[in-house]
Parts: structure tokens; sequence; C-alpha cells
């Protein structure tokens, strides 16, 4: 069986999105919100719910993106580059 036949079920594609939302949308929520808190410049509590907010909304739009998207190597590719390119931000900053 060739991948191309194996990745056109829908079963697979979907389960192959359902896992990239999960875990690559909670991996980019995390890096968006920790580097958003970074500049904001809030302390103590106003710090925590302005991460606990700004994860809700990214992680929300993160799973809707990954579904709206038609090719399953280009929301693979986007999402890979996204948390490399955050997660690098986040690091660089000294949030981390």
């Amino acid at each position: 069986m060739k991948l191309e036949s194996f990745l056109a079920k829908p079963a697979i594609n979907v389960s192959i999105r359902t896992i990239l939302a999960i875990l690559g949308g909670y991996s980019l929520s995390a890096a968006l919100s920790l580097l958003l808190a970074s500049f904001a410049g809030l302390d103590g509590r106003e710090s925590e719910v302005f991460i606990r907010m700004i994860f809700f909304i990214s992680y929300t739009v993160t799973i809707i993106w990954t579904f709206s998207v038609n090719s399953e190597r280009k929301i693979i590719t986007q999402m890979c580059l996204l948390n490399v390119l955050l997660w690098l931000a986040v690091l660089l900053t000294g949030e981390a």
C-alpha cells in the first residue's frame, strides 16, 4: 500500500489532524502565551490571567485552523514551522 493511498483515507486524515491539533496546538499556544506575556510587562496575578486568556483563545483558533486547511502536508509544515519559530523566540527572550 502506498503512502498516498494510506493518507487518502478519511479516518486517517481526521486522526492526523486531531493529533496535530491537540499536540501541536497546545505547544503553539503555550509558546505564544509565554512570548506575549514577556512583552506585556504584567506581574503576579495579572500575568497569570493574561497567559491563560491568550492560551485559551490561541488554542481554540489553532484547532479551527488545523481543520480548515485543505492539505495535510501544508498544515503539518505550517504547524511545525510556527512551533519552531515561536519556541525559538521564547528561548531567545529567556522566558522558558
